[in-house]
């Protein structure tokens, strides 16, 4: 499980070439003063385009690991981009409800076959919405689980919502029976 910051957002560009990356230039998705424009990135070719090769766009998010390690993910390919769009719709469809807006997610990978080839795409599930108060109270606390921060352990006590009291189950009478 990790912790999404959304304030970590990169955004950028990865040159491939050979099956690799050869050069990359990435910046804050907040602060676009350290942007490169298509037209300035250097030229690397000639490039096999069905390979995949050139400059492609690049995206990225922080994380925050269970062991308190931020690390940062990031993406290249169609699947990889749409899959940040996805969680980035997802993030402002709760700040736009007024609700938790910090994911928490599980990462892994499928396979899908596109033009008969076998390919793998990331899957970013998320678990949970928690908020910024109480991921910073789950990294000030010494013990604690992801878990605990899912369950709400970790929220403020004026945000902790009072459990709705079941109504008293009417009493039952009890019936006695004629000798």
């Amino acid at each position: 499980l990790f912790v999404v910051e959304p304030f970590a957002a990169v955004e950028g560009w990865t040159c491939w070439k050979g099956g690799r990356p050869v050069a990359k230039h990435e910046w804050s998705a907040y602060d676009l003063s350290g942007a490169v424009r298509p037209a300035d990135l250097q030229d690397h070719g000639p490039y096999n385009e069905n390979a995949g090769e050139g400059w492609k766009p690049l995206r990225g998010i922080g994380l925050l690991s269970e062991d308190g390690k931020m690390v940062k993910f990031t993406l290249n390919s169609v699947s990889g981009l749409n899959v940040f769009a996805d969680l980035n719709t997802d993030i402002a469809d709760q700040l736009a409800a007024g609700d938790p807006s910090i994911p928490v997610v599980c990462l892994s990978v499928e396979e899908f076959t596109a033009q008969g080839q076998v390919n793998s795409k990331p899957v970013i599930s998320v678990q949970g919405w928690v908020t910024r108060d109480e991921v910073s109270a789950y990294m000030a606390a010494e013990v604690g689980s992801m878990d605990d921060l899912l369950e709400g352990k970790y929220a403020p006590a004026d945000q902790l919502e009072a459990p709705e009291e079941e109504p008293e189950a009417p009493k039952k009478r009890r019936r006695h029976r004629a000798a």
